[in-house]
């Protein structure tokens, strides 16, 4: 066999090897590439299900759970409260009896669910996001306060059967315990329009310093609302003491059947 022969088959063996090592190459990193993206994207999938939250039900001390699935509302809540440094949570040596926090729990896509407190930061689980007088802490505050304080919730507080509504003038005190009184209040608040004006309220307040009837609710007989009758018009309601807001609405007619 001649030189030129063996060069030649030397040449062929080298390029089928080439060929064979680039094909290998190839399949191998198909394979390689593909199952590298499911994985991948199983893992995104998760990641998101595990960070997506799709309900929250929020409540403070003596008030009824209030469920929000707004996802624009708690997707903005959420998004601030992963914003916030985070610390470990070091558990306090006594509970605060009068404990004003808010407290409840987020549901997520895959099923899990993270239980929050929030007063001066936000504890979720074991961990503690925020300190007091943060902005967004301020505001995530704020912001689910008007949710369970809307007057369509608090109304609803009065046709809740665990609780007692009391209604007193300057003489006694009557218990509202027929159900079709309750349903009545209820619509009287439901329907009634929240005051805005700091001006209005503060001449209202002035000019009808002593209410002609007060309106209690309690809770295992803890008091916890609270509403002020000042006149035909106008009444006033508070949370634990709290002013929350004045109401424009007449339940002082519905009071005065009662007596």
């Amino acid at each position: 066999m001649d030189d030129k022969k063996i060069k030649r088959y030397i040449f062929i063996f080298l390029f089928l090897v080439i060929i064979i090592i680039y094909f290998e190459s190839y399949i191998l990193n198909k394979d390689f590439n593909r199952v590298f993206f499911i994985n991948d994207k199983n893992e995104m999938i998760r990641r998101y299900n595990s960070s997506t939250p799709i309900k929250m039900i929020v409540s403070m001390k003596y008030l009824s759970f209030y469920e929000i699935k707004d996802p624009d509302f708690i997707f903005d809540i959420w998004e601030r409260i992963n914003k916030l440094p985070v610390y470990n949570y070091i558990s306090p040596s006594s509970e605060k009896e009068n404990y004003k926090g808010i407290f409840g729990k987020i549901y997520f896509l895959d099923g899990s669910i993270k239980y929050f407190e929030i007063e001066k930061n936000i504890k979720i689980n074991d961990k503690i996001y925020g300190i007091e007088n943060n902005e967004d802490l301020q505001y995530i505050k704020e912001k689910l306060k008007e949710k369970l304080f809307l007057p369509i919730n608090l109304a609803s507080e009065v046709v809740n059967e665990n609780n007692k509504v009391i209604a007193f003038n300057h003489e006694k005190g009557v218990y509202i315990e027929d159900y079709k009184n309750k349903k009545r209040l209820y619509k009287i608040l439901t329907t009634s329009e929240k005051v805005v004006s700091a001006k209005i309220i503060g001449k209202i307040l002035e000019d009808n310093n002593i209410p002609l009837f007060k309106i209690k609710i309690l809770n295992n007989n803890k008091e916890f609302l609270q509403i002020n009758v000042l006149n035909n018009d106008y009444f006033t309601i508070y949370y634990l003491n709290t002013f929350l807001y004045m109401m424009k609405g007449n339940i002082l007619t519905f009071l005065k059947n009662l007596f």
